[in-house]
């Protein structure tokens, strides 16, 4: 199966606190250098995201990219260039680069760990 060009995302549009979340699509993005494309399974919302719009947050975090797609584990779609610790087919989980409420995100491969089946 080969990786589609477009993705459902989770994000928001205009800039918190006005902004409101929303489904859409949006372009599935090319790993760089010394990045890797990863095919999300999982993602969860972290205790921060529900409080994402709070002006007192913004403070903190300063501004943010938009869209904004907040919040994984997957497997490697793709590999960029330089990258010798991580190959496609990988299950990994990861601090992402870009965001993880996407079904394909940009993970920088030095942030990445391959997850390993322990036998019982």
């Amino acid at each position: 199966m080969s990786t589609p060009t477009t993705q459902k995302t989770f994000h928001f549009t205009e800039a918190p606190p006005q902004g409101k979340f929303a489904i859409a699509e949006r372009p599935v993005p090319t790993p760089g250098d010394g990045e890797v494309l990863v095919r999300v399974e999982a993602a969860a919302l972290n205790p921060a995201d529900w409080k994402i719009t709070s002006p007192e947050l913004i403070h903190v975090m300063g501004v943010l990219p938009l869209p904004l797609v907040t919040g994984g584990v997957g497997v490697v779609e793709a590999v960029g260039s330089g990258v010798t610790t991580l190959s496609k087919g990988d299950r990994r989980l990861h601090a992402p680069n870009q965001t993880t409420f996407q079904q394909y995100t940009i993970v920088k491969a030095a942030f990445a760990a391959k997850v390993r089946t322990v036998p019982s």
